[in-house]
């Protein structure tokens, strides 16, 4: 995404929340609760009252699963801030292409699968 050049319909429904609320006096979810309510009438939405449960914890999953994160299969550094276009192919689960630009023809590819390569140091004794 290029910053300020990206529009979601979920912005128009925060700025609605932000002009209902900026003249109520607003303290507890309960409250909170209410006015999404109200608003729900309004912008013709459905919306779900969650708990706990109904959220997972992602990053245990992911440190499980993702070994690498950090190079490419070219063993160059991923630069994660610089990505334009992420892709990812049902052929290929464990590997993220991207590319820094968007006029780039070539996707760069991660497998997140893939330990990367350590060189060994050599020890004097083993040189024996």
């Amino acid at each position: 995404m290029e910053s300020g050049n990206s529009y979601f319909e979920v912005d128009s429904m925060h700025a609605t929340i932000e002009r209902a609320r900026k003249h109520r006096k607003i303290y507890t979810t309960e409250e909170w609760a209410l006015l999404m309510k109200w608003l729900e009438k309004n912008l013709a939405r459905i919306m779900y009252t969650l708990s706990h449960s109904d959220f997972y914890d992602l990053q245990t999953l992911a440190s499980l699963i993702m070994i690498n994160t950090k190079f490419n299969t070219k063993n160059e550094q991923v630069k994660w801030l610089k990505i334009k276009w992420l892709r990812f192919e049902k052929s290929k689960p464990f590997v993220i292409q991207y590319k820094y630009e968007v006029s780039d023809h070539i996707f760069l590819e991660l497998n997140v699968l893939q330990a990367r390569k350590c060189k060994k140091k050599t020890n004097k004794k083993d040189m024996i």
